[in-house]
């Protein structure tokens, strides 16, 4: 199999920087225990620059900085307490056993000859591959703008002070409380430096949930293949035993129901926490890009602001793939000429149509099912918000 077309290639990757990928068992005893030493360092970290960034908040409450510095400070930590949530639920729902999953179904497809089930597949890993580059890319370059800019803007301010004997200022890259920044402005450019890199790891929370849902797109999308060729499918891969072929695909059908079912039970609530928040995000932001004074903040801002919507519209797009692609079974099984098959088949196809004939979702929380339609009603709350925090 090559290297090359493996669907979970970045995001493997970007599981080992994070800290929850399972090593291989060939690697030294030594090496394992400094990796899970770095593990717990990752979510420890990321739980400290969560509540520093609260305690910053209510400093804002009490000393009445304006409403601008508390919505901004806010809508960020709200970001990083629900990078924290994802954490955890990953860590609970053992993501690892998810994605060795997705290895084993990956070998499958190789066994089998049809040229249309590796090309179909070479899409599917090619699309995940943009997808989950894009999504970290997007992110990466509002993390290193953010930085970037506003370490230019301090050495600049800086310089000035130096010129007019004003005392120095310590970075205002992220919002965390620390009592006389300007008395301690190597710690504050150390923890700055340390949740920065923080921050550049984060997305992976986000790649997970779409590698997932790619996968489920692509085992459909697979399915319907075998399906419409079951009777070719027999032949070249079960000596012509329609029924045992059939069976197998039942099989991989249910294993499907399954594990979608179990996904969405893992992440609904996730993403209604995304659903509810992204729209107070963006609209926190949008009402104050045209008040930032600095270049630095507008450019941070105008980034983060695309990285969020590009979340958002790939997870509403392939979730709704999801469900066109399970819907889509029942043609498949149809294509098949089944009123050729003997009654034992034709039962067999009878109860695979209609188990196809309800689609398999992924819901947002208890109150209906992501997708396009769903992506809509986001931007619209968003528009809503604003509307709201202008007045």
């Amino acid at each position: 199999m090559d290297d090359n077309t493996q669907l979970i290639k970045i995001t493997k990757r970007l599981m080992l920087t994070l800290g929850i990928w399972d090593l291989d068992r060939n690697k030294s005893n030594t090496i394992k225990k400094m990796y899970h030493i770095y593990a717990i360092y990752y979510k420890t970290a990321m739980g400290i620059f969560g509540a520093l960034i609260l305690f910053e908040v209510f400093r804002n409450i009490i000393e009445r900085d304006g409403l601008d510095v508390l919505f901004l400070n806010i809508a960020l930590f709200m970001d990083i307490a629900r990078i924290n949530v994802k954490l955890y639920v990953f860590e609970k729902m053992d993501i690892f056993k998810l994605i060795k999953s997705f290895i084993k179904e990956e070998e499958k497809v190789w066994k089998f000859t049809d040229q249309k089930i590796h090309k179909v597949y070479a899409w599917y890993v090619k699309y995940c591959h943009y997808l989950v580059s894009m999504q970290f890319t997007s992110l990466a370059v509002t993390t290193v703008s953010h930085f970037v800019t506003h370490i230019y803007d301090n050495i600049k301010i800086n310089n000035y002070n130096m010129k007019h004997n004003i005392s120095l200022e310590a970075p205002k890259l992220y919002p965390i409380f620390f009592p006389n920044k300007n008395d301690h402005k190597v710690i504050i450019y150390i923890l700055n430096f340390i949740f920065g890199y923080e921050c550049l790891l984060a997305p992976i929370v986000y790649i997970l949930p779409t590698t997932c849902l790619v996968f489920c797109a692509c085992q459909l999308s697979i399915l319907q293949i075998k399906l419409e060729k079951l009777r070719d499918l027999a032949k070249t891969n079960y000596e012509g035993d329609i029924i045992k072929a059939l069976k197998d695909l039942i099989k991989h059908h249910q294993f499907l129901i399954r594990f979608t079912m179990n996904l969405n039970d893992s992440i609904k609530y996730l993403i209604l926490v995304d659903f509810i928040l992204s729209s107070i995000i963006d609209a926190s932001i949008m009402t104050q890009i045209t008040k930032f004074e600095t270049m630095s903040q507008i450019l941070s801002s105008t980034f983060y602001l695309l990285s969020l919507v590009i979340l958002i519209f790939s997870v509403g797009w392939t979730c709704n793939e999801i469900s066109v692609q399970s819907i889509a079974l029942a043609d498949a099984v149809y294509q098949s000429h089944w009123y050729e098959f003997d009654g034992a088949t034709t039962k067999l196809i009878h109860i695979l149509m209609m188990r196809s004939q309800r689609p398999l979702t992924i819901g947002i929380g208890p109150f209906g099912a992501m997708g396009n339609e769903a992506v809509i009603l986001i931007m619209k709350a968003t528009y809503s918000y604003i509307t709201l925090m202008q007045q």
